[in-house]
């Protein structure tokens, strides 16, 4: 079974530059558009390029401790993150937290939206009360100052409920995520897969909790979301069918898992290269999958397959 997992599929750092209003600043906002979106669209080399842009023109033109040059600085840190790089994406977030408490107030939107990006980080460094203290300290804030878009709050919602997830309260992580949802759906124009992310978490705790039909319709409906927003051969995807395929595997559904997982080979195949590393988990459980319907040979050759990749993998790593 696949551990919980969350994707900040609505970058807040694009909610945060709506919240704060500047001047006529067309060049800089235009390569922090141009670092977001590409962001969103997983290009990482073209995101971090157009972020490193932005920060340098921000320090330049508004200096170092200016609002822009923050959100210029998260840019950077959101690539940093993606890209594992958590120890070089830390102090720029922390630096960010610094200046927009500084300049906007320590109960602005802004601020709610930079105590998230970090919070998001110590999740992923497995600080859980640090990062449970600046969430909680961002939904504060939301509660006084509600902010006009509400996904960076569902995002908010979204990953403290997978925090207690991790920890095994899944009382309270089921109260935060069914809140993510219900945030978003409130919204009226929710981004089809911003819900899906959220489906997406629901559905985990479902699977955690054996309520393996609960969380096949929930993944179901998320993985339809996904593919009405992004096509069905985004990258996205991945994740998104493979969880539906791992709760098909884990209920006994063995034959339903296959067609997921052969897709989640295709998108990758189709996107990222026949040898990708991303492949290798999906190639092993198809192997599984194989080893049930009585196919040993081709559970065999799936095998090998992930094998050779792993060795290229750690060959390239020397």
């Amino acid at each position: 079974m696949k551990k919980l997992l969350w994707i900040v599929l609505v970058s807040a750092i694009a909610v945060s530059l709506n919240s704060i209003s500047f001047g006529n600043e067309a060049e800089w906002k235009q390569l922090q558009t141009k670092a977001e979106e590409s962001y969103k669209q997983t290009n990482i080399s073209e995101a971090k390029a157009a972020a490193k842009a932005a920060f340098e023109l921000a320090q330049k033109t508004f200096g170092p401790d200016d609002v822009r040059t923050a959100s210029s600085m998260t840019a950077i840190a959101n690539v940093y993150r993606y890209e594992g790089q958590l120890d070089d994406a830390e102090p720029l977030l922390k630096k960010a937290l610094e200046i927009n408490e500084k300049k906007l107030g320590p109960e602005d939107p802004g601020v709610m939206l930079s105590l998230g990006e970090l919070a998001m980080l110590y999740q992923l460094q497995n600080k859980f009360s640090e990062a449970e203290a600046l969430y909680k300290r961002a939904l504060a804030i939301d509660e006084k100052k509600p902010l006009p878009d509400r996904a960076a709050v569902a995002v908010t919602l979204d990953n403290l409920g997978v925090l207690y997830a991790n920890q095994g309260n899944m009382a309270e992580a089921e109260i935060y995520l069914k809140k993510a949802l219900e945030t978003r759906d409130k919204a009226g124009n929710a981004d089809p897969a911003a819900l899906a992310t959220s489906l997406n978490n629901i559905a985990s705790l479902y699977a955690q909790q054996d309520k393996l039909e609960d969380a096949i319709a929930t993944q179901t409906r998320a993985v339809g979301l996904v593919e009405k927003a992004l096509g069905g051969d985004n990258i996205n995807l991945v994740l998104f069918v493979h969880n539906l395929a791992g709760y098909q595997m884990a209920a006994g559904k063995t034959a339903e898992a296959e067609p997921l997982l052969k897709r989640v080979l295709s998108i990758i195949d189709k996107n990222l290269g026949t040898e990708h590393p991303a492949a290798i988990e999906a190639m092993l459980d198809l192997a599984e999958v194989n080893k049930k319907l009585d196919r040993p040979e081709k559970a065999e050759e799936l095998e090998k397959k992930a094998q050779e990749i792993q060795s290229k993998l750690m060959q390239q790593s020397q």
